[in-house]
């Protein structure tokens, strides 16, 4: 019996080391598959992130370049309604941009809608100045004719075209720089986000 009970022993110890070496292989394996499909999920959200900074970069550059679009037509536009009327002294041709005016101001409005949805903080401020700025611009322009008519050598009515063009001009300057610091830092912060891994 103690012959027998001896010779297993070997035996006994081979398989036991051959198990371990065996658990040890499949817990190593399975910590390299973690660890492997650890890095494959942050590699998806890392692309996810860049892909992500990629579109609301393109989205703010297109939405900020219809603002200032609008906001530079609507002061050129503005311009020209005050050249037509104090220095060529025609009411009637400055009126005809009346309807372009009111059109402009509309769409100012529903440009600064989409400057909210994906603007920064800074840029959605200087787009609401441009906005009130814009606003009722057609209007003055139907009052500085009527004064224009009534008062010919009044200076006044010209007064108040000429602020509201530089306040035009200075809000659509304005946004401008917003806009351009807005794409800067969201470019740094798209790179810093491919850099460094979301969490």
């Amino acid at each position: 019996m103690a012959a027998g009970g001896t010779s297993i022993a070997p035996y006994l110890i081979t398989a036991s080391a051959t198990l371990a070496g065996v658990l040890i292989t499949a817990a190593f394996a399975e910590y390299r598959e973690q660890r492997r499909s650890r890095e494959e999920r942050q590699r998806e959200r890392d692309r996810v992130t860049e892909e992500r900074w990629k579109w609301l970069r393109q989205e703010r550059r297109q939405v900020y370049a219809a603002l200032v679009h609008l906001g530079f037509q609507i002061a050129a536009t503005l311009t020209e309604a005050a050249s037509r009327l104090h220095d060529r002294k025609d009411p009637k041709g400055a009126l005809e941009l009346w309807t372009r005016l009111d059109e402009l101001q509309d769409a100012i409005h529903a440009q600064v809608a989409d400057v909210q949805l994906v603007g920064g903080e800074a840029v959605i401020m200087a787009a609401h100045t441009l906005r009130r700025t814009a606003r009722r611009t057609a209007g003055l322009l139907s009052q500085s004719v009527d004064a224009a008519k009534k008062r010919s050598d009044d200076g006044t009515a010209s007064d108040g075209l000429s602020q509201r063009i530089r306040l035009l001009y200075g809000a659509t300057n304005d946004l401008v720089e917003a806009a351009t610091e807005d794409l800067r830092v969201s470019l740094e912060a798209g790179s810093e986000g491919e850099r460094t891994p979301a969490r």
